[in-house]
């Protein structure tokens, strides 16, 4: 808008004030129509975010939102007060060219020259550019962002509610000694119930165990799902444990996004918990040999009794996370 301005300036013979006002009307309609349309391109490129879900529209839906809105801004200001303050401001100048601009121009005009006078071969060239474009979104893969690899472990046990601190200790040790089996693992820590800050609220029967690797010894990203299935065949031995494999930060946004610490989480509401059971051992015989069943278990929002198989899903987040629950639940 205002290199537009600038330019009519330069080209004009000066005049009255209604001579300079309808030049900066008459400079300012020239733009405003390419300007409008390029901001429109702008937003449409943003557009598409706005419909992801989970994890990355959590992420990415502000930055969006918030480009949208800078780019709609500076466009409102730029046909409004750009064209009100310039008229002001600005006085005849003569503009003078940039040596480094001008060497530029004259390459751009000798490529255009000679793209203009082989259309066939410039056609062509893109058609086939386009066609291998096209060719390769089958294997694009279909997640919009990859599992971030964050070079450590985090695994949530939950053991029956009515489990006692020094039961639960003692269950910890002996988590953390099969896990120091490992020759991949350098250290590990352990927390239990609700930590001192009272960040979250977690009873005594659930705890969080971090995973430390080795320098260097860190499973890669193609190994990862073996290495957990090691994991989760060793842990087996510890009765009464159910496990959740994750990644501290991945858990910690699952978690936000949901109210779940899995990347799988069935809820299932009614009043009668008889029929709630049966619908939980519905939903666990369907998804019994998902990767999300054999790689994540944590307790369901129904009690069982000891000895008896427990759905892997997680509870829902008012169970979790209040000392009541709603009735629904």
């Amino acid at each position: 808008m205002v290199e537009n301005f600038v330019r009519r300036l330069e080209h004009s013979a000066g005049g009255t004030a209604a001579d300079r006002s309808s030049l900066f009307r008459t400079a300012a309609l020239e733009v405003g129509r390419p300007i409008v349309f390029g901001v429109c391109i702008i937003i449409a490129v943003y557009v598409p975010i706005f419909s992801l879900q989970g994890l990355e529209g959590r992420m990415f839906e502000p930055m969006a939102f918030t480009v949208c809105v800078a780019v709609l801004g500076s466009l409102l200001l730029a046909l409004t007060y750009v064209p009100v303050l310039s008229s002001l401001v600005l006085r005849h100048v003569k503009e003078k060219p940039s040596g480094w601009f001008e060497a530029v121009r004259r390459a751009y005009a000798r490529h255009l020259n000679w793209a203009l006078a082989h259309r066939g071969i410039v056609v062509t060239g893109a058609a086939m550019v386009l066609t291998a474009t096209l060719a390769s979104v089958p294997y694009l893969g279909t997640e919009f962002m990859p599992q971030l690899d964050e070079g450590s472990l985090l695994i949530e046990t939950r053991r029956l509610p009515s489990t006692s601190l020094p039961q639960g200790m003692a269950i910890a040790k002996d988590i953390e000694k099969t896990l120091l089996q490992f020759p991949e693992v350098q250290s590990i820590v352990t927390t239990m119930g609700r930590p001192e800050m009272a960040t979250e609220v977690m009873g005594l029967f659930a705890g969080d165990v971090y995973v430390n690797f080795k320098p260097g010894m860190h499973p890669k990203a193609d190994v990862i799902d073996e290495f957990i299935d090691r994991m989760d065949d060793a842990l087996k031995d510890i009765p009464g444990i159910d496990y959740n494999f994750s990644a501290p930060m991945a858990m910690r946004l699952e978690e936000v996004i949901s109210g779940v610490r899995t990347e799988l989480g069935v809820k299932v509401f009614g009043d009668d918990l008889s029929v709630l059971e049966q619908k939980a051992d519905e939903v666990l015989r369907c998804n019994s040999g998902s990767w999300a069943h054999s790689k994540s278990s944590s307790t369901t929002a129904l009690s069982r009794s000891a000895g008896r198989s427990r759905a892997r899903f997680s509870q829902c987040s008012c169970c979790t996370r209040t000392r009541s629950c709603r009735p629904t639940c």
